[in-house]
Parts: structure tokens; C-alpha cells; sequence
């Protein structure tokens, strides 16, 4: 998993290989599997099969089952990352308050005197690619952003993550005069408010 995250990939596959050998013949099952890199969400999962040979040359009957369903892995796993492109990639969005905070999620804000919590789901619509996000709960304490989608690319054209949206809940957070720290892990952002 460590390699995985220190590659610079976005797409990483998994290639399982099977073997049988029978008196009918040899053949070889291929599973490949595409996940996403920043999410670790699945992207494509095709099953290729050689078909029975009589032959010992595992390598042969490999290529023969990738080659049976490459087409259609490469096609699913296209199809799956033009739609992050135009609906976002999800990330997760958990909020909380340090052991001596003074605010919670009912603390009135701003100039509108609006709680907390209406005021981030607020910022979150905005903030996410046409107003995809799901709130798993909410609490005094505590609200988590279960499926916030987030842009692939910024504004400008830039490459846009998980960091970067990290860093825009951060730069809202202290412009409406709350004192937050950030810890982001994969696709999973943790804020909390001091």
C-alpha cells in the first residue's frame, strides 16, 4: 500500500492469475482490477480465460486471457474515470471540535447569527461539484461529509486533490473566525476546530 501512495499514480491494477491442468488440457483464468489511487475506489474488474490448450507454456495462455477481456477492462475502466472527470471524485469530510473548544455544531455564526452546521453545509453546496455531497450525520460535537464530490482539476486547469480541498475547508474556516488544523489521510479529510 505504501508503494502504491508514493508511485505518483492515479490508477493502479491488480492482476490475478489461476491455473488449472487437467487431463483436457491447461488453462489460465486472469482477474484484473483498476482502482483509483486517491480513493481506492474501484475503476474496472474484468475476468479473462485462456480456454483449455494442450500446452505448459503458462505465459501463452496468459496473454490469451488478457487479451479476452483487455478491451473491455480498458473500456469500463475509461468510462468510470470520465465520469469522476465530470461528477467529481468523493472524498470524506469529518469535522470536529478539540476537547476544550468553547463552539459546537448549534454555535451561531457570523453575520447572519446562522449555526454552525447550516453554515458548513452551506459552503459545502457551493463547494462541490454541482451540489453533490452527502451528510452522514450530524451532531454537536461532530459532522461528517460522508460522499463530497471534489473537482478533478482547479479553476485555472491545475491538478486539484484532496490536499487542496483540505486546504479551502482550512482557509474558510479561519475566514469566518474559527481556529481549525487539518489532517488529511488518502481521501479522508479531518478537521478539527479549536
Amino acid at each position: 500500500a505504501k508503494i502504491i501512495e508514493m508511485s505518483g499514480c492515479d490508477i493502479y491494477v491488480i492482476t490475478e492469475v489461476e491455473g488449472q491442468r487437467e487431463n483436457s488440457g491447461t488453462s489460465i483464468n486472469v482477474v484484473l482490477s483498476a482502482y483509483e489511487v486517491s480513493t481506492g475506489n474501484s475503476l474496472a474488474n474484468k475476468v479473462g480465460s485462456s480456454g483449455k490448450f494442450f500446452t505448459d507454456d503458462v505465459g501463452k495462455l496468459t496473454t490469451k486471457a488478457v487479451e479476452k477481456c483487455i478491451d473491455d477492462f480498458v473500456e469500463t475502466m475509461n468510462n468510470k474515470f470520465a465520469d469522476i472527470a465530470k461528477n467529481g471524485r468523493s472524498v470524506l469530510v469529518d469535522i470536529s471540535f478539540a476537547e476544550n473548544a468553547s463552539l459546537n455544531m448549534a454555535s451561531e455564526i457570523g453575520q447572519d447569527k446562522l449555526p454552525l452546521s447550516d453554515v458548513l453545509e452551506e459552503w459545502f453546496a457551493k463547494n462541490s461539484v454541482n451540489n453533490n455531497y452527502h451528510i452522514q450525520g450530524t451532531t454537536n460535537s461532530k459532522m461528517i461529509f460522508d460522499d463530497v464530490r471534489i473537482p478533478l482539476k482547479d479553476k485555472n486547469g491545475n491538478n486539484y486533490n484532496t490536499n487542496k480541498y483540505a486546504l479551502d475547508i482550512f482557509r474558510f474556516l479561519k475566514s469566518i473566525g474559527l481556529t481549525p488544523s487539518k489532517d488529511v489521510k488518502a481521501s479522508s479529510i479531518y478537521i478539527t476546530i479549536n
